[in-house]
């Protein structure tokens, strides 16, 4: 092909990109975009029977949720064409969990029992529409403790539970998979609660339970000013230590890269950049935002709270051509934290614990 030709093929799709960049709403804030849908994900009052025993009873079982969101519990699918929509709690988050347990299991309390205190740390819900179904999928985390004089517990039970079930219509699902997990973390705490009592062993306080977990949030990348740099794994990015601080993120062709400061590629975790963070794909980056207490891919935040886009792309080089590229390229990323589920869900936030993408 003549020179000149290739010149004119390169503008082209270059005018193209930001054409596409400049009519896209997830990548562009100035464009006219509607606020995102919101469903509501109401749980049941509804009694429940446990399928476990124990010697002693039980006089309460309090909640505390340590979400990194609490204010939204993942994504769902509306209408015909399965449009995103925002999963919401009916009321806040704490209230959310407690008002369920409180209705399914409130008839089984008595005076004078065992005083459970339930610390969840994730409760997340999404969808994936398949060929011939839909997929519902759950991320539920929660750790019970017992306490015979309300002031020293000690741990019961655990759960971790990432699952999923299909059907034409999975909405609808999702209240009996979140009422599920937490009955199967009840069951297992009544079925423990006659030898964890009994062993007595790693007493601690309410407060000393409590600051293990804000520990947890307690960490340089949630609290500080993000510093510009090549963070190699996902510690040196929680520490806020990146290791390398000369690079750029550039265009590459159809990619783009990170590359040091003699134009070769990184291979690296993540990379912050004018204050931005992205998530390295290898192939191209991911911008993601801090919120609340973690870190959510940034096209998913609602248009009040996304930095404009102009902004995340102003120091890549390439700009705006560069998020077009992304844009049109990354439609989707899978939660890559949970092999086990098939096919796997959509990727939406950053988990704090192993940096994969979670749902």
């Amino acid at each position: 092909m003549p020179v000149l030709n290739k010149m004119k093929l390169s503008a082209a799709l270059l005018l193209f990109a930001a054409a596409a960049y400049a009519q896209d709403p997830v990548y562009n804030d100035t464009a006219a975009v509607s606020k995102p849908s919101v469903k509501t994900i109401k749980l049941s009052d509804s009694q429940r029977k446990l399928s476990s025993s124990s010697t002693r009873p039980i006089a309460g079982i309090e909640v505390v949720q340590y979400l990194w969101d609490s204010t939204h519990i993942g994504y769902a699918q509306k209408g015909m064409m399965n449009s995103m929509v925002i999963a919401v709690p009916d009321t806040n988050a704490t209230a959310y969990l407690q008002n369920h347990i409180n209705s399914a299991y409130g008839h089984l309390y008595k005076a004078g029992g065992v005083q459970v205190l339930m610390v969840v740390e994730a409760l997340r819900i999404a969808e994936r529409t398949g060929s011939m179904s839909e997929k519902a999928y759950l991320r539920f985390k929660g750790t019970t403790y017992g306490a015979v004089d309300g002031n020293n517990f000690v741990e019961l039970a655990r759960a971790d539970i990432a699952k999923n079930n299909g059907g034409m219509d999975v909405t609808h699902k999702h209240k009996t998979n979140i009422a599920n997990a937490i009955q199967d973390l009840v069951d297992s705490t009544i079925a423990v609660l006659d030898h964890a009592l009994a062993q007595n062993a790693g007493v601690l306080s309410k407060e000393g339970i409590l600051n293990l977990y804000e520990a947890k949030r307690n960490i340089p990348a949630l609290k500080d000013s993000l510093v510009d740099g090549v963070y190699m794994t996902f510690e040196e990015f929680k520490a806020n230590k990146p290791a390398i601080s000369e690079f750029d993120i550039t265009q590459v062709k159809r990619k783009i890269l990170v590359v040091d400061k003699a134009g070769k590629p990184i291979d690296c975790w993540g990379v912050v950049k004018g204050g931005e963070a992205f998530r390295n794909l290898g192939y191209t980056v991911l911008p993601i935002s801090r919120y609340q207490h973690g870190f959510i891919i940034s096209k998913y935040l609602e248009n009040a709270r996304k930095r404009n886009s102009a902004i995340i792309w102003s120091t890549v080089a390439g700009g705006a051509i560069a998020g077009a590229i992304v844009g049109k390229t990354v439609q989707l990323v899978n939660a890559d934290a949970f092999p086990e589920l098939s096919p796997l869900p959509n990727g939406t936030a950053i988990d704090m614990e192993t940096g994969a993408f979670i749902f």
